[in-house]
């Protein structure tokens, strides 16, 4: 379990998209998790870098591709 609750999955994003660059998804098992832990970090500085955290409506990462990644 992680200091907000328990992750079901967690993507860091290794493509060089601009748009997608030092992103990270992680997906709680319970909604009241996912809540805390965006109230907690967003605005935090990692690595020298802001935390802009956001809910993301994929709820499925295995289908979840960006298509700049796929096409190349």
């Amino acid at each position: 379990m992680s200091q907000y609750g328990e992750i079901e999955d967690m993507i860091v994003v290794d493509n060089l998209g601009d748009h997608i660059v030092g992103n990270v998804y992680v997906k709680y098992s319970d909604e009241d998790y996912s809540e805390n832990a965006l109230k907690n970090v967003n605005g935090r500085f990692w690595n020298g870098k802001k935390i802009s955290a956001v809910y993301s409506p994929v709820t499925d990462f295995l289908n979840a591709k960006c298509k700049q990644y796929i096409d190349g």
